[in-house]
């Protein structure tokens, strides 16, 4: 079983998303700052210590290098967010904001890494760790290694880590040179795939992955009083070279018509992303109308259509081939009864003739729009492989800037 309630095996190393620990379920009542850190670093980090782990990992996002790409999926999470106005220079208030409020400043990049700031300072000050055991924090430049006071020993950088890595998201990879059994704590869900395609480039350990429970519909226990019962976040472990062999081994070739693709053989994970990048991500849109579980369950019909549209030599989806065997494929799979199975150009125009309801034909994709996302789709392979792809901002990526510096899909500019 690759998901599990306790750890698949004892890691070298525990490698913590900070930035997702930045944000606490709830801030009710009044809380100092010090009680923040405590509750949302210093327990967590402590846990792992106490527990003999050697080497606790803590990472935050290094802005200079987060991958301009992802300005439109920020935009779109701070929408509705009222602006705060604060800068590098002002200082933290007193207490930690409380409910909204919270959220609308933790929102400002300035504000959180003023908050940054002071967590990295009173851990590293007040760091209760045993000898032989270290916390190093990855944040702006190269990653630092602290020993606990007691010891004597200043900071060290190490060797090996050039610390040009934007965010914390892909920041565990390097780490598994030196740690083979690495535990990854977050809930973010780009760590999965990531870590799935560490292990399709040959890594030869193993990586598990705390993160909250996924919760599939129509499993667990659905009665009245299990439904009345308030529970916290559940976690889950997931062996990462579990799950990385049955889909290799079972899946895939389960999902081939005529088995196992042999031009094809170890590129079934970066098929895969192609699919999660069609779902949406922090680099790409998802296809309107159609959910991640639907194209999980359209996978015996679109594998082979992906293997045409994939091409291994390059690592990447040839956009007009995977516009027409697989996207078209999708949306006729996905209205059969309202559209002709003719190309995308036929399904798209049939769906607009159909009786399907003006709102659905609203949403349903252009052309343009799709191929764009292909092209989004080629440049989230490269950085979730490669860590320091090309710049983002190229033709055959499908990402541009306007001329106010933002930086949007290439389906959007005027």
């Amino acid at each position: 079983m690759a998901f599990t309630k306790h750890p698949p095996f004892k890691p070298d190393a525990v490698f913590i998303d900070g930035q997702i620990r930045l944000m606490p379920a709830s801030v009710e009542g009044v809380m100092s700052w010090e009680d923040y850190i405590q509750r949302q670093f210093e327990r967590h980090i402590s846990k792992y210590f106490h527990c003999g782990v050697s080497c606790v990992v803590l990472a935050f996002d290094d802005y200079a290098h987060v991958p301009s790409a992802k300005n439109m999926t920020q935009t779109k999470r701070r929408r509705n967010l009222p602006s705060l106005e604060f800068n590098a220079r002002d200082c933290l208030p007193p207490c930690v904001p409380t409910g909204e409020n919270f959220t609308r400043c933790i929102s400002n990049r300035a504000f959180k890494s003023k908050v940054i700031q002071l967590v990295i300072h009173r851990l590293t000050m007040n760091l209760a760790c045993s000898e032989g055991q270290c916390l190093v924090v990855d944040y702006t430049g190269a990653p630092v290694r602290h020993f606990s006071r007691a010891s004597g020993r200043e900071p060290e950088p190490i060797p090996g880590l050039e610390g040009n890595l934007g965010e914390a998201d892909v920041k565990f990879v390097p780490y598994t040179s030196f740690f083979p059994k690495l535990q990854v704590d977050s809930v973010d869900g780009d760590s999965l795939p990531i870590a799935l395609l560490h292990m399709e480039k040959g890594f030869s350990g193993n990586i598990s992955l705390l993160r909250l429970e996924t919760k599939l519909k129509g499993g667990g226990d659905s009665s009245p009083q299990a439904k009345r019962r308030k529970t916290g976040r559940v976690y889950e472990y997931v062996d990462v070279r579990a799950l990385f062999e049955c889909f290799v081994c079972m899946v895939a070739p389960q999902s081939s018509s005529g088995g196992c693709v042999v031009s094809h053989v170890g590129h079934e994970i970066s098929m895969l992303v192609c699919l999660i990048g069609l779902s949406g991500t922090d680099f790409t849109r998802g296809i309107p109308l159609v959910s991640g579980k639907t194209l999980y369950d359209l996978l015996p019909e679109l594998w082979m259509r992906l293997c045409r549209s994939y091409v291994p030599s390059t690592g990447q989806l040839a956009p007009d081939a995977a516009l027409e065997l697989l996207l078209s494929r999708i949306y006729h799979k996905k209205f059969p009864n309202h559209s002709a199975d003719c190309g995308l150009g036929g399904v798209l125009g049939s769906l607009m003739q159909s009786k399907l309801s003006e709102k659905t034909k609203a949403r349903l994709p252009s052309p343009e729009v799709l191929h764009c996302t292909v092209r989004n789709i080629n440049w989230l392979l490269r950085y979730w492989r490669e860590l320091c792809p090309p710049n983002p901002l190229q033709p055959e990526f499908g990402y541009c800037r306007l001329r106010t510096g933002a930086v949007v899909f290439a389906s959007d500019c005027p």
